[in-house]
């Protein structure tokens, strides 16, 4: 038997994080050949791999050094060829493959894409492997469960790190020492009396510096990262939450944010700055009109007052969706059903059009992501690159 240890993170920071994902993908990796070797060395021999090996390297799909326990190889040998090996020593049931697909995109999505990715990022991933891992009987399916709700306990503020329990304990329970006689004073007078009032006094604590954390200088404004990424520099105080009548408005002073955007684009603003759902309204950095917020307990940027950056990348957020490109057609691996069956007949024909300059573009089973700001982004093993910017109604029906 071989063991397979996953790394539970300890609180929602990157190292904690990283942590998690890396040793979790590398769990799934090995269990996962595991399973293929057992069962297909059954049927097929000791060499099933090697044959595998050397069909894929003539077929021009694997080239340089291959580890058969990376979930990076398996997994699109199994989803991509429905005469594959894996899929007699795996389900091959529609549900599993699709989940597989999500699995690899979702990783694919962290190499390329994610920045600073949080323990709601995390979670999404360990949803995806847990769900993967009970469809085929794996048992990393176990961790792939504790970890997701460790993430859970962390995101609502009810788990605490095991290291900081320690800590309180050592302080609750640090010794009082008393000493065994007191020296006499040299004017003959009687030392004074140990009352409970001194045993209990405290020294002022002393805040230490931790080791582990530099200072460096920021710039009097700072360079704003990608829309979506983590909030750069100190953040304003004051909030701006919606009101009745569809403004953001900050309770304090009753100034809200419309009046500074302008009727033609609040609504959209509005609906891009509310889609990730930022907890306890947003803020507005006045020296360049860049708009925050909280989303999943991290300080992230939510976008501009007037105009948006566009680098020619992914802004914003993605949603929760997963499609891939297949046969020509973008499906989502949710329902199966493609685009252009299920758009309002009278914007069909530009909804396909779009889909045709993707597909174009974008090579056979690729994953495709989209953001809150409609930015379609195919996110393959070589990088993340967006292919399309779409219009809610020449979408998926309520997906944008």
């Amino acid at each position: 038997m071989t063991q397979v240890r996953v790394e539970m993170p300890e609180q929602d920071s990157y190292g904690e994080i990283m942590k998690g994902y890396l040793s979790l993908m590398r769990g799934l990796g090995i269990d996962l050949h595991a399973r293929c070797d057992v069962r297909l060395t059954e049927l097929d021999g000791s060499d099933w791999w090697a044959d595998l090996e050397g069909q894929r390297r003539a077929d021009g799909v694997w080239k340089g050094r291959i580890n058969p326990q990376d979930p990076s190889v398996l997994l699109p040998e199994y989803f991509k060829n429905g005469e594959s090996p894996l899929r007699r020593a795996l389900s091959g049931k529609p549900d599993s493959v699709a989940m597989a697909k999500k699995v690899h995109f979702a990783r694919n999505t962290w190499l390329h894409f994610s920045e600073n990715a949080g323990a709601a990022q995390l979670e999404e991933v360990a949803g995806f492997v847990k769900q993967f891992a009970s469809m085929n009987g794996l048992p990393i399916d176990a961790l792939a469960t504790r970890m997701v709700r460790r993430l859970q306990r962390i995101r609502t503020g009810q788990y605490q790190p095991f290291s900081d329990v320690i800590r309180k304990w050592q302080i609750d329970n640090e010794p009082i020492v008393v000493p065994d006689a007191e020296p006499e004073s040299g004017d003959g007078a009687e030392p004074a009396e140990l009352t409970p009032e001194l045993l209990t006094a405290t020294v002022p604590a002393v805040e230490a510096l931790d080791p582990d954390v530099i200072e460096v200088e920021a710039p009097p404004i700072e360079r704003r990262p990608a829309i979506g990424a983590r909030w750069t520099g100190e953040i304003p105080t004051a909030r701006f939450v919606p009101s009745a009548i569809g403004d953001l408005v900050d309770p304090s002073t009753g100034q809200g944010l419309r009046a500074r955007v302008g009727s033609d684009e609040w609504a959209r603003k509005r609906r891009l700055w509310l889609a990730p759902r930022p907890l306890g309204g947003v803020w507005h950095d006045e020296r360049d009109d860049a708009i925050g917020g909280y989303v999943d307990n991290v300080p992230r940027l939510l976008g501009y007052l007037g105009d948006e950056p566009d680098d020619g990348l992914a802004r914003g957020f993605l949603t929760p969706r997963y499609y891939e490109v297949s046969a020509g057609r973008i499906v989502d691996l949710d329902s199966g059903l493609a685009l252009d069956d299920v758009v309002d007949a009278e914007v069909r024909e530009a909804a396909q059009k779009s889909q045709k300059n993707v597909v174009d573009s974008t090579p056979e089973h690729s994953g495709l992501r989209l953001s809150t700001y409609g930015d379609l982004v195919a996110i393959t093993d070589d990088g993340a690159i967006r292919v399309a910017v779409v219009e809610p109604a020449h979408w998926f029906p309520g997906h944008l």
